[in-house]
């Protein structure tokens, strides 16, 4: 986001090719598509909550990396206060929640996801599994069915679908 605000397009297009080929994500496959379309990211933070609101998410991940839950849920729930619409803050909440063993509050919270977000995926798939967790396997399952439909080269949603139902 820096060097695309720098104009430096060609230089972000290679930072985001480089964090691929070391691990996929959808967030910076997104930014990748487009960069190369030649769009420009908005600026990642526009206000003084937006800035905050990005602290309170990068407090909220590292405590969560240390087994944390409790106050990286409130570090977590502080950004999306703050800056509603922060799908990154509620992945951090609900990853959080889940750490907690409150997967029906998780779900609630992915829920909240959009659709047309990079995040959607795997706010579903973590919804998925917590419908397992919770024994709701049919609820499950019939995501998992329909998440394999949206995307038929991948075998991600059949992979987790085959171990819902070996669990079950």
């Amino acid at each position: 986001n820096f060097l695309e605000q720098q104009d430096r397009m060609d230089e972000a297009i290679t930072v985001y090719q480089s964090f691929l080929e070391q691990q996929p994500s959808a967030v910076i496959g997104a930014a990748l598509e487009r960069a190369e379309g030649g769009t420009r990211a908005a600026p990642m933070i526009g206000s003084v909550a937006d800035g905050l609101a990005e602290v309170f998410l990068s407090v909220s991940s590292s405590l969560s990396q240390e087994n944390a839950s409790n106050p990286a849920r409130n570090f977590a729930r502080m950004a999306v206060y703050l800056r509603p619409g922060f799908d990154a803050s509620l992945m951090v909440l609900s990853g959080a929640m889940q750490r907690g063993d409150a997967y029906a509050a998780a779900n609630q919270v992915l829920e909240q996801v959009p659709a047309d977000s990079v995040y959607s995926w795997d706010a579903r798939m973590q919804i998925a599994l917590n419908l397992s967790r919770l024994e709701e396997v049919e609820g499950a399952v019939t995501l998992l069915r329909a998440m394999a439909g949206e995307r038929p080269d991948s075998t991600e949603a059949l992979t987790t679908l085959g171990d819902v139902l070996r669990s079950s």
